[in-house]
């Protein structure tokens, strides 16, 4: 059996937003969580929790870092 060469792809993606407080950050990745009400942001809270499960699915991790008002990164 030949092994083929363990083989890491990072992508991330960064805004200058509004950011989030990182004691939150478990809550990201879960469907329907917001951390911010409907009135201030539009959107359905599906999105990240989507990311996720196709990011692991294909074997891979996706975690976010943020700070309060000084945007965030989603690695």
């Amino acid at each position: 059996m030949v092994r083929s060469p363990l083989t890491i792809a990072l992508s991330w993606c960064g805004t200058n937003g509004v950011g989030f407080d990182m004691s939150y950050a478990h809550k990201l990745f879960g469907v329907f969580q917001r951390l911010h009400r409907e009135e201030e942001f539009e959107g359905t809270g599906i999105g990240l929790a989507t990311v996720r499960r196709i990011v692991h699915r294909h074997g891979g991790a996706v975690w976010a870092e943020g700070k309060l008002n000084q945007g965030a990164t989603i690695i």
